[in-house]
């Protein structure tokens, strides 16, 4: 996650996450460009860690490998929501496992 960590200072509050220091697209594809083997794959991996499910399947589509990415999403999202469950969240825990089940149905398209 070299773009979340280089370019972004995250602050955790209890509502979420703020992201500082946006970059411009020039600047973000530049630093994708030079720095990402794979970047569509880490950024589906950076939009399942932050639950954008749209931005995820949109990044899923670009994936080469579209089997192998979705599989390691859904049990991304599993293990965020069991997670999320054992915190006692579980209005989030039901959102996360909702979208594993539907990259569960994208990996069967």
């Amino acid at each position: 996650m070299k773009l979340c960590l280089k370019y972004s200072r995250l602050f955790f509050s209890g509502h979420g996450v703020v992201v500082h220091n946006i970059l411009t697209m020039n600047q973000l594809c530049t630093f994708v460009a030079e720095n990402l083997d794979e970047p569509y794959r880490e950024l589906l991996v950076w939009s399942v860690f932050f639950s954008r499910m749209p931005m995820a399947k949109f990044f899923w589509k670009q994936c080469p490998d579209q089997l192998g990415s979705a599989l390691v999403a859904c049990k991304m999202f599993k293990s965020l929501a069991g997670e999320a469950r054992w915190e006692g969240k579980l209005q989030l825990a039901e959102e996360l496992e909702s979208n594993a089940r539907l990259v569960s149905w994208l990996i069967l398209l």
